[in-house]
């Protein structure tokens, strides 16, 4: 099964929550997620990675079913107007993001032709350690 639609709203929950004023859930949200997708190895790890967005998002509606403070989930609006705004609005950052993804399946592809399976897992670790410094920093200054 497809599981980019819940990587969409384990964003939102996430981002939500902080909204909401409660910065604390949010990091139990993102380390619950974390947890969940430790230990299942190489051949697991599609399966961990859905997991853990699944418990990412359980928590996100259990926060806004039970615990949100001011945010509360309403019908949305059909205004195809304002749609189309947002959606040229977007289409910058749509490109950036689609480039960025180019790139890195390349950089995968040629990374695993030069240093194998094991030279991306290393590339992994290494990006996982910096993306985990700069949410600490990015924490710290927002705390």
């Amino acid at each position: 099964m497809d599981s980019s639609r819940f990587w969409v709203l384990r964003i939102f929950f996430e981002f939500f929550i902080r909204l909401d004023g409660t910065p604390l859930f949010a990091f139990f949200v993102t380390l619950g997620s974390g947890f969940t997708n430790l230990g299942l190895g190489i051949c697991g790890a599609g399966i961990a990675s859905s997991a853990g967005v699944g418990v990412a998002v359980v928590m996100g509606l259990f926060y806004f079913i039970f615990l949100s403070r001011t945010l509360k989930p309403v019908p949305p609006l059909a205004d195809l107007k304002f749609l189309g705004q947002t959606m040229a609005n977007g289409s910058s950052e749509m490109a950036t993001e689609l480039s960025t993804a180019v790139k890195m399946l390349v950089f995968n592809q040629v990374i695993i032709r030069h240093a194998g399976e094991a030279g991306v897992a290393a590339l992994a670790c290494g990006g996982g350690v910096l993306a985990l410094w700069l949410w600490l920093q990015k924490g710290l200054m927002r705390a």
